[in-house]
């Protein structure tokens, strides 16, 4: 993801983030809030931008319950996703969800092995389920780490709207605790190199 941008951004974003983190006391705690606060602006970046890859059109049609994994809008969608998944290399899972109202999300499909089935339910930890509602409501957002029964993550998510700007579903972007730190630890060195 870093890679992609160009040297001259690159040591601008890593000016500001060595000029914050001289500003914040140096706490090893304090440091890592610094530090992962841009790596969540990444995250958050790349979920608004892939978004715009997925057809409104498309979700309407996967929203309707009659929809099965054999359905050729669901076999298009999930090719995508796992495109994109492929694409990016620092996905684990990529899916796009549709919030319920009793704090449960459904999921509408995901990358081809993706974990939670069409149509299943899952129900997270109140920071996550908490991220994936403002996204229901046109927020993209970053979660903090949190753990489920697959594993330890950091989920982003961005709305995806019909043409008139309402929200039909989200889509979701997991990350696994590994990449995370792998991720935290270039951004520090990168910033002792500058």
């Amino acid at each position: 993801m870093t890679s992609d941008l160009s040297q001259p951004t690159m040591s601008r974003k890593y000016k500001k983030i060595r000029e914050k983190l001289q500003h914040e006391a140096l706490s090893p705690s304090n440091k890592r809030k610094v530090l992962e606060g841009h790596l969540d602006k990444q995250l958050r970046s790349m979920a608004i931008v892939t978004s715009v890859a997925i057809l409104p059109e498309d979700i309407s049609e996967l929203l309707n319950d009659d929809v099965s994994p054999s359905h050729p809008t669901f076999k298009k969608v999930q090719k995508k996703l796992t495109q994109i998944r492929d694409q990016e290399g620092i996905i684990e899972w990529v899916y796009i969800f549709k919030v319920c109202d009793n704090n449960t999300i459904r999921n509408i499909v995901g990358n081809e092995d993706f974990i939670i089935p069409p149509g299943g339910l899952y129900e997270g930890p109140p920071e996550m389920i908490k991220v994936a509602f403002e996204a229901m409501r046109g927020k993209a957002g970053v979660s903090p780490f949190y753990e489920d029964i697959y594993g330890e993550w950091k989920t982003s998510f961005a709305p995806l709207m019909d043409h008139n700007g309402k929200v039909l579903a989200i889509i979701g972007f997991d990350h696994s605790k590994s990449y995370i730190e792998t991720e935290l630890k270039k951004i520090e060195t990168m910033l002792k190199r500058d």
